[in-house]
């Protein structure tokens, strides 16, 4: 049987890449900035928070596509990083 050798990284190298990105103070600034970036347009474009879509989606007075899923996730890591920036 013949195998190919690839040069793709193997599991443990992914982790450790993305340990060190997890860990590195100026790319948590820019992912940081590129979320409260994407929820501020996502608040422009339809005209609430998420908070509010949310109830808006209770009252079936909006939809939740995909468009605003990506929102809410967005919206919920911006909560997350904000509160861990207050634990520090």
């Amino acid at each position: 049987m013949i195998t190919a050798k690839t040069n793709r990284p193997t599991v443990e190298e992914i982790l450790q890449d993305l340990e060190a990105q997890r860990n590195n103070p100026d790319l948590q600034r820019q992912y940081r900035r590129d979320l409260e970036a994407r929820v501020k347009a996502y608040e422009e474009t339809y005209g609430m928070t998420a908070a509010e879509a949310h109830e808006a989606i209770e009252r079936r007075e909006f939809r939740e596509t995909l468009e605003v899923c990506k929102w809410f996730m967005d919206d919920r890591s911006l909560e997350r990083a904000r509160a861990r920036d207050a634990e520090r």
